[in-house]
């Protein structure tokens, strides 16, 4: 939900300036304000003043050891996203600093005092990651740019669109520098594009206009509408890394209504063939984004909580192991994409594995990605197979499931809920389904607490014992008896070392015979 931006003072947050008693123009910045009033007031003595917010924006707690770290580097800005979410009394996990020096210099600089990795991005932009750890909130990204052209307005007015073309000092965290009107333009729920030239010069902020729009809960501007309409068909221009980018971002806040604004806008059928409405389980695959969407928001305990039947069953039957789905939808498999998008892109795919296959590949997907929803399906697979299942889950069944999964246990689990929770014609089924939510808690409570014993236990005796023990050589039969002894590990059967050696011993001689 937007909060909107007050002060006391009709001017809160902006600079003015007066000639005498009388206030000749507002604006963002001081350069701004001066040149307008000059340009009015071309002889007189000018004056320039700022009204500080009525309320400290928050930002993330590290921006003062930044401060700190980079207190003698002239021009450091906090720019775009993180000053949109401070004005909405919010913090997230990316920091992205515009410098008008040596951006390696500083960017190295803060990495050795955070003691932190610093990564390049784009050497020819000058362009760095430093990656470090937020308190209790995960990975923290900081970037590092050089702004474009000579000064911040410059490089503010070249932004995308108004709301991430707000800035301000690290060292003077509470002083906005809005030349273009994005506060206002954000208090007032409207999308808007810096220029004419905004979404020609970079097509693929046409997708960034729908991300915007979704999550934040904007209306589209009309000429900035017809610049999204232009922009469409240069959408195959891009490099589809990058349209993957903006599509992964826009699936982890709102992706039901990012997918949705996606078609009104006709982006979508340059995105992917995949994502045509018009196949007959569209209502379904969306009805699956929507829940995605709502188990988040329930489990992360916060905003428009449902208090109803159902989120009173999930929360009571998954008690804290929700957390544990919360917490994995914020990893990252590769940058910049959680696994909350993986989960999106399956929940579209509608459980079609070719068409999970045309998605993956039309949005370059990493193979680990790949790979962790394929483990996924063949886990959900595993699980329908044995339906109806038995509500307690054994050690043994435990270790299946994992060793089904392989790397998108965690991915299965969220989406057989989902999967669970409804019918083939996208509505929720009568009642909440206690014998899958009771599943899930036993899975992920085993995951969080006996990973090393149940799901992946340490065997007793490795390949090299084996071999010297039993005399087995190596091979497809050495690497079956390890899997099997690691499954009754698992089970419970084999207790310790000595017991470990009887097994193999008693394995080894009915293979033979066999």
């Amino acid at each position: 939900m937007i909060r909107q931006v007050r002060g006391e003072h009709p001017f809160a947050g902006k600079w003015f300036a007066r000639v005498g008693s009388s206030i000749v123009s507002v604006g963002g910045s001081p350069e701004q304000v001066y040149i307008a009033a000059r340009a009015s007031r071309t002889k007189e003595k000018i004056i320039l003043s700022h009204i500080p917010q009525s309320t400290l924006m928050p930002f993330p707690s590290i921006l003062n050891e930044i401060a700190n770290v980079l207190a003698k580097d002239q021009d450091v800005y906090l720019v775009g996203g993180a000053v949109r979410d401070a004005l909405l009394g919010q913090t997230g996990n990316d920091i992205d600093l515009c410098v008008f020096a040596d951006a390696q210099k500083i960017a190295r600089k803060l990495a050795n005092a955070l003691r932190a990795d610093l990564y390049t991005l784009d050497a020819e932009r000058q362009a760095y990651r430093i990656i470090t750890e937020s308190e209790g909130k995960g990975p923290l990204y900081i970037d590092i740019t050089r702004g474009r052209g000579q000064s911040l307005d410059e490089d503010l007015a070249g932004r995308d669109f108004t709301i991430n073309a707000i800035a301000v000092d690290i060292q003077v965290p509470q002083r906005l520098i809005d030349p273009l009107g994005g506060a206002q333009d954000l208090a007032a729920k409207k999308l808007r594009t810096c220029s004419q030239f905004s979404l020609q010069t970079d097509p693929v902020r046409s997708i960034r206009a729908a991300r915007l729009a979704a999550d934040l809960q904007l209306q589209v501007e009309k000429d900035t509408l017809e610049q999204v309409v232009a922009s469409r068909t240069h959408l195959q221009d891009v490099s589809p890394e990058r349209r993957r980018d903006e599509i992964m971002k826009g699936l982890q806040e709102k992706p039901a209504t990012f997918i949705r604004l996606l078609h009104m806008l006709g982006l979508a059928a340059h995105v992917s063939s995949a994502l045509q409405m018009n196949t007959p389980d569209w209502e379904d695959r969306l009805a699956r984004l929507r829940l995605l969407e709502r188990l988040l928001i329930l489990f992360q305990n916060s905003g428009d909580r449902e208090q109803n039947i159902w989120s009173g069953v999930i929360t009571s039957e998954l008690g804290q192991a929700g957390q544990v789905l919360l917490l994995e939808s914020r990893q990252r498999l590769q940058q910049d994409r959680p696994r909350a998008a993986l989960w999106a892109l399956a929940c579209l795919s509608g459980g079609d594995e070719n068409r999970m296959a045309v998605l993956a590949e039309d949005l370059v997907l990493a193979n680990v990605e790949k790979q962790s929803l394929a483990g996924a399906m063949h886990a959900m697979e595993w699980l329908r197979e044995r339906s109806p299942v038995s509500i307690e889950f054994s050690d043994r069944e435990v270790y299946q499931f994992f060793r089904a999964a392989g790397p998108g246990g965690l991915d299965a689990l969220m989406l057989w809920m989902i999967d669970s929770f409804l019918q083939k014609d996208g509505h929720l089924v009568a009642a909440p389904p206690v014998e899958q939510l009771r599943i899930c808690r036993r899975l992920l409570d085993a995951w969080q607490h006996e990973r090393g014993t149940i799901i992946s236990p340490e065997v007793y005796i490795n390949g090299h014992d084996a071999q010297q023990i039993l005399g087995i050589p190596p091979g497809a039969e050495l690497g079956r008896l390890l899997e099997v002894m690691r499954e009754e590990q698992a089970a419970g059967t084999i207790k310790d070392r000595a017991g470990a050696e009887a097994w193999a011993r008693a394995w080894w001689k009915s293979r033979k015979m066999g």
